[in-house]
């Protein structure tokens, strides 16, 4: 989505029910809610609405991503910096690329989208587009008049919009916006990114002429399976910061947000112009205006909110847009309307943080964003953060705005309907596809209905959320040894982890599963291994816990599927991407004269020497990594065998649930790579090894894939 233009695309979803439930053997969820004192329903109300948030989240992959990306789009690697060659080539001009939006700021959520298995496509879809200005530096714009390679900025009537002049007004033509997009338009199409496994060649799907805004969106795949929508917006850079928004920097704010400090690093930045019209222009006026854009200053301000600020954003913005969806869904009509965009939310969060100080309450923080934005439509009129005198949404159509009305209403009161449609709209495309997460999302999806019949969260759907966040630092930790700036985010984590398990104990009354002293090591500076030990014995003894085993019973295999199908994984390529490179240069070194190989190294790094060079670097990056891989395994086995004896299956001889027939094929690879580890005395006891081998004797993948499909 094209956050500068304040509008998005939406899709809507059908809720449906996709898989067989089981009845539910626990009596919590029948308890009348009746019997409960008021203040402790809403306690309970309240710990199950942060436990679906929390998942919501997605923290490890949106922490690996956003890294990932941060990698891509600072063109440290070839692939925007070919790209942005390749556009100098074509256009014969300066270019600078910015990334923009939500994923520079950090602002969302990071899901996939996967595609039904009917309609055979490869690939999933990212739900997070990625912005990029497109800087045409040939030129700058300026509002007084200097001979050379400048325009000159007029104002229009309308806020916010400027017209630009190749010299003195009244003397020269206006520059075309129309004319500027359609001329980048042009090299966007033509320029490749990366397509390697889209077959359309070394052009983009050409879906630009169809969006409003300035935006050229396309779509792309960066990685093997994964595709983004790309929105280019092309832009022009201001020599100064424009008047229009002078009175950004010396307004007051009760808050000190923005800092001082952080006032001036936003107006030492650049403010640009980019090619659209306003929309109450006449056709022939629209194609002349260009508007005012203050993406880089949106950036360093978003940059600066704390992590309950950002989660608040973000689950405000999910549950309106699931809101909206869900009506649009009902009215097809509505879809040709604007409704509530995601800018509009995240310019409501910008003007509460200049008045509000407290920010503690991930769900109170989520109430008041929406309740803002709810009295700003009902004054029809919510100011622009940096020019107040702009309406955002003067484009609401009169009989839209009481439908805009009923949605913040509906949605501020946090209802777990809106919960339950937002998980489902997010996760919907996996529960027939990503068999690693499927199960443990299913069991999610199963509380969170009966969280909506009973009118209260069971305790199972608190442990299920806990240990996903346990699983998540733990992957976290195995990710942060190749990237670094994971390590904030498992303290993000580790806050969560510990806020949810608080309530866990007081609001249900329930022991605790770990202390904080158990966990304290990840706050340390211990080395990755070390950290990882620690916090995957909490993890095996929270599992194994007898008071999660009783809530649980079998559905605890569907929480060890994610460790065996994606921990696991996750730690052996690691290792195995770093082994592989290690093993290819000691391979060429000792073939210094067969020439193919020679010439495979060169393709791929450039010399001989380089790698070489990156061999050596990784020595001894791969016995450590192996170590992780190895000691990631053990914790699964662990705690598997430690799961079959609490639930006193050892005596049994076939699968207790589909879950397990998913981790016991999980197991050969176990075996294939860390040959004997499955036979090891010390991760676990004989007869739950003896039943393992059986049980290994018995699995086929053929069915795990017709049954989980």
């Amino acid at each position: 989505m094209n956050e500068v233009d304040g509008e998005e695309e939406e899709t809507c979803y059908k809720e449906e029910i996709i898989y067989s439930r089981q009845s539910i053997s626990n009596t919590e969820c029948k308890e009348n809610v009746e019997e409960l004192q008021p203040e402790w329903k809403e306690a309970r109300r309240n710990c199950g609405l942060l436990a679906i948030l929390n998942i919501l989240q997605n923290y490890a992959v949106t922490a690996l991503q956003m890294s990932e990306m941060r990698d891509l789009l600072t063109f440290r690697t070839d692939l925007y910096t070919v790209f942005k060659e390749r556009l100098v080539s074509a256009s014969k001009s300066d270019v600078e690329l910015i990334l923009s939006g939500s994923l520079s700021q950090k602002l969302t959520a990071f899901h996939f989208i996967y595609p039904s298995k009917e309609s055979g496509q490869f690939g999933r879809k990212a739900d997070t587009d990625i912005d990029v200005l497109i800087v045409d530096k040939s030129n700058k714009v300026t509002e007084k008049y200097t001979p050379g390679n400048n325009f000159l900025m007029q104002p229009t009537k309308h806020i916010g919009y400027v017209r630009l002049y190749k010299g003195v007004p009244n003397r020269s033509k206006c520059i075309s916006s129309k004319g500027f997009r359609k001329h980048w338009k042009s090299f966007v199409d033509d320029t490749e990114l990366f397509t390697r496994y889209t077959g359309r060649g070394n052009r983009f799907p050409r879906r630009g002429d169809t969006l409003t805004g300035p935006a050229i969106t396309k779509v792309e795949n960066l990685q093997m399976r994964d595709f983004f929508d790309h929105d280019f917006v092309p832009a022009i850079q201001c020599v100064d910061w424009p008047s229009q928004a002078r009175d950004w920097i010396l307004r007051k704010r009760s808050s000190d947000w923005p800092t001082r400090q952080l006032l001036e690093e936003c107006v030492s930045s650049t403010c640009h112009v980019v090619p659209v019209g306003c929309k109450d222009s006449m056709c022939s006026e629209k194609g002349k205006e260009w508007r005012l854009s203050f993406t880089e200053t949106e950036v360093k301000l978003a940059r600066s909110f704390t992590e309950k600020q950002r989660q608040s954003y973000i689950a405000a913005k999910m549950l309106i847009k699931t809101a909206v969806n869900q009506l649009r869904n009902k009215i097809p009509y509505l879809k040709q309307y604007r409704l509530v965009s995601s800018y509009d939310v995240k310019t409501t969060m910008f003007w509460l943080c200049e008045t509000r100080t407290n920010w503690d309450d991930v769900l109170a923080n989520v109430k008041d964003i929406i309740n803002s934005l709810l009295g700003y439509f009902g004054m029809r009129f919510l100011p622009d953060y940096f020019i107040p005198e702009k309406n955002l949404i003067a484009g609401v159509s009169d009989d839209m705005f009481g439908i805009c009305e009923n949605i913040l209403k509906e949605t501020s009161y946090l209802p777990i309907q809106i919960f339950k449609a937002c998980y489902y709209q997010t996760y919907s495309s996996c529960f027939q596809y990503d068999m690693d997460c499927s199960p443990l999302l299913r069991k999610m999806y199963n509380e969170i209905c009966d969280f909506e019949k009973f009118g209260k969260p069971t305790r199972k759907l608190i442990i299920f959320t806990i240990l996903q966040i346990m699983m998540e630092i733990s992957s976290s930790i195995v990710c942060s040894y190749h990237a670094r700036d994971l390590v904030s985010s498992i303290l993000v984590m580790l806050d969560a982890l510990n806020e949810l398990h608080c309530q866990y104990v007081t609001v249900f009354g329930m022991t605790k599963l770990f202390s904080e002293d158990d966990i304290s090591s990840l706050s340390s500076e211990n080395e990755t291994l070390e950290k990882l030990s620690s916090f995957n014995e909490v993890f095996v003894n929270t599992i194994s816990n007898p008071d999660v085993i009783s809530q649980l019973g079998n559905d605890v295999f569907a929480v060890l599927t994610v460790f065996f199908s994606d921990n696991v994984p996750s730690a052996s390529i690691a290792y195995g991407g770093r082994a592989e490179i290690v093993e290819f240069a000691e391979l060429v070194q000792l073939n210094i004269n067969n020439e193919q190989l020679v010439r495979m190294a060169k393709d791929a790094y450039g010399s001989v020497e380089n790698l070489l060079k990156k061999a050596d670097e990784m020595e001894e990056e791969v016995s450590e990594l192996y170590d992780i891989f190895s000691q990631t395994a053990e914790t699964a086995l662990i705690a598997y065998h430690n799961v079959v004896k609490e639930n006193k299956l050892m005596e049994t001889t076939d699968f207790a649930c589909l879950e397990e027939n998913v981790i016991v094929y999980c197991c050969e690879t176990f075996e294939k790579n860390l040959s004997g580890i499955l036979e090891e005395e010390s991760l676990g006891c004989s007869s739950s090894r003896e039943r393992l081998t059986l049980l290994r004797s018995k699995v086929k993948r053929s069915d795990i894939r017709m049954q989980i499909g």
